[in-house]
């Protein structure tokens, strides 16, 4: 029975060393398959991860440069704004102006036109106080000319009666003379 006892775990060793030797043989060969495989995985995975990272990186990229333009045209559309409504205020700001000064034209003017209606009646008024006084002065004229005739049909009288007067005289002398 001794050799029972170093046979039975000897053959158990060797049947254990033979399943050993195949399980090792086929786990190494498994291992080495899924390491294999999952080297492979992790290289198509590191593959898969850099073709995403780049894919990020273009999608990125294009967000970014879609963002800069959003960007760019809200810059542009506020600027636009900000220009019409500076272009409104100050054509609004024109148009009071214009208005105002308008307004002030039209007041000159309206006190222009009302000065030279004025002006204009003041000068109908001295037209008319010309013309009369013309009219007076005419009428003057034509009694000094009447009056002038008349004077010189008196001087013409006159002197007649002077010429008659000297003659009378003269013969008063002559018979004076005479009749002394």
């Amino acid at each position: 029975m001794n050799k029972v006892y170093f046979l039975v775990p000897l053959i158990a060793v060797l049947a254990f060393g033979g399943y050993w030797y195949s399980f090792k043989t086929a786990y190494e060969a498994k291992a080495a398959v899924a390491a294999a495989q999952a080297r492979h995985m992790r290289e198509l995975k590191v593959e898969q991860d850099r073709q995403n990272h780049i894919k990020a990186i273009d999608e990125a990229n294009a967000m970014a440069a879609k963002r800069k333009a959003e960007i760019e045209a809200k810059k542009a559309r506020e600027k636009k704004e900000r220009d019409d409504r500076l272009a409104a205020l100050d054509a609004r700001d024109k148009a009071r102006s214009d208005e105002y000064r308008n307004k002030g034209d039209s007041e000159r003017l309206q006190k222009d036109v009302n000065d030279l209606k004025e002006e204009v009646l003041k000068i109908e008024t001295d037209t008319k106080s010309i013309q009369t006084d013309k009219n007076l002065v005419n009428e003057y004229i034509a009694k000094a000319r009447e009056n002038l005739k008349g004077l010189y049909s008196v001087g013409d009288k006159i002197e007649k009666a002077n010429t008659v007067i000297l003659r009378d005289f003269k013969e008063l002398a002559t018979l004076r003379t005479k009749s002394s």
